[in-house]
């Protein structure tokens, strides 16, 4: 194919997009600049032609910079950037960024009188050259920041940058920095317990799931209560003889509603037990609504008290769905919508739907009511059923299935599998 003179940016659109290799050839021809040679190699699939060009034309330390963010020729462009002359901002750049060349140029920035900073970013890329560097910034006044982070990478330094720290009086958030990064969690925690934190100062340890959570716990529980640290407890701790005391404590505080059932939204182990404790202060629909669908055993008792409020069509749903409640709420849902339930035959149904999906899984769908040939299991009663189908079009597939389908209306929203399973023992 002969192309007609382009410029060099219609020559690289037209490798980008149409890979034409005339097209790179024509490119050759006219003596590409070094940035297009380098968007060749990001952009297109010329990617070895163009390098080769590259290094013909000595790159520059910025179009070097700029191939080691990609991953095309990144190795390629990140060994020719060390055999430079680069500044120590450029090396502290491949010592932080680069894994690969980070011990090469933490080695080179040593020979450089390197500042505070550059030794710090030495010893937190955790090379080979963290211990010589932590030496030289243990020499050159380290603040506390820098000291921890010694601590954490240097074993030769370790101690030494800890008895320093010490005499630089941490702050509490310091010290806790050091429980939870370093192998000086015991000493650093004496330490902490010597300035009195408060309990939500402390609630960090817990927060961030470090090894002396439990016994951040046990400072808590040791001081007056206070929400937030309580809470935390019962969500990250493990041992539940302290969950247990933190249920205590909290229950004096006296808590609303919302934050008790975000403990029950976020699975805390003793969800079940805060149920039953809201369902002893508060019947509102909302938290009962939300007890039916996010436990496992307190849920059958808020269904019993909704079912006494008059609940709407789509709560009488939920109750169906979720709870064992469900021969009162099919025949409030059907009183509701005026239905006879006669008209129903939950037996024949299911076994109708059973044999089709045993026969051919295919025919069952999980994330739609209805498929073009395969239906979840309200959606199969409305297909065989045509008083189910009447439902359906005046409500909706879930209300028809929850009315025709009762006993089965908790698999309406499981996965196939589960689905498949049960449908086997029919």
């Amino acid at each position: 194919m002969n192309i007609s003179p382009r410029s060099n940016h219609e020559l690289i659109c037209m490798m980008e997009y149409d890979e034409l290799t005339e097209a790179w050839d024509q490119l050759l021809k006219q003596a590409p600049s070094n940035r297009e040679l380098v968007y060749v190699i990001t952009h297109t699939k010329f990617i070895d032609e163009a390098w080769k060009q590259l290094e013909i034309n000595n790159p520059s330390k910025d179009e070097l910079f700029e191939l080691a963010r990609f991953d095309k020729k990144r190795e390629e462009a990140l060994s020719l950037l060390l055999q430079l002359p680069l500044t120590n901002e450029e090396l502290s750049d491949i010592v932080c960024y680069e894994a690969d060349y980070s011990q090469v140029a933490a080695k080179i920035l040593l020979t450089r009188n390197p500042d505070k900073e550059q030794l710090y970013y030495i010893v937190t890329s955790n090379t080979h050259q963290k211990d010589e560097a932590a030496k030289r910034l243990l020499v050159n006044r380290p603040d506390n920041d820098e000291l921890i982070a010694i601590i954490e990478y240097s074993d030769d330094c370790r101690l030494e940058a800890w008895e320093m720290l010490l005499k630089q009086s941490p702050a509490k958030e310091q010290l806790m920095d050091v429980i939870k990064d370093t192998d000086l969690k015991k000493e650093a925690w004496e330490q902490l317990l010597k300035q009195s934190p408060s309990s939500e100062e402390v609630e960090f340890l817990i927060y961030m799931d470090t090894e002396y959570k439990e016994e951040a716990a046990k400072y808590i529980l040791s001081k007056p209560p206070e929400f937030d640290p309580l809470w935390r407890i019962m969500l990250k701790v493990d041992d539940i003889s302290l969950v247990d005391n933190a249920w205590r404590q909290m229950k004096t505080l006296k808590p609303d509603d919302n934050d008790l059932l975000n403990l029950i939204r976020n699975n805390c182990v003793k969800k079940e037990e805060i149920a039953d404790f809201i369902l002893t202060t508060s019947s509102e629909k909302k938290t009962l609504l939300e007890i039916i669908k996010s436990t496992n055993n307190s849920k059958h008792k808020a269904a019993h008290q909704l079912l006494s409020q008059s609940p709407t069509i789509e709560e009488l749903t939920t109750i169906i769905i979720y709870t064992d409640e469900k021969e009162r709420a099919v025949a409030q849902l059907a009183k509701e919508i005026g239905f006879d339930l006669r008209k129903t035959n939950e037996e024949k149904h299911i076994k109708e739907i059973a044999r089709n999906i045993n026969e051919n899984p295919e025919l069952l769908c999980a994330n739609n009511w209805h498929g073009e040939k395969a239906h979840c299991l309200a959606g199969w009663v409305t297909t065989i059923s045509e008083d189910a189908k009447l439902i359906e079009s005046e409500y909706n597939t879930e209300l028809a299935g929850c009315l025709f389908l009762p006993n089965y209306a908790h698999l309406f929203y499981q996965d196939r599998d589960t689905v498949i399973e049960a449908l086997k023992k029919k």
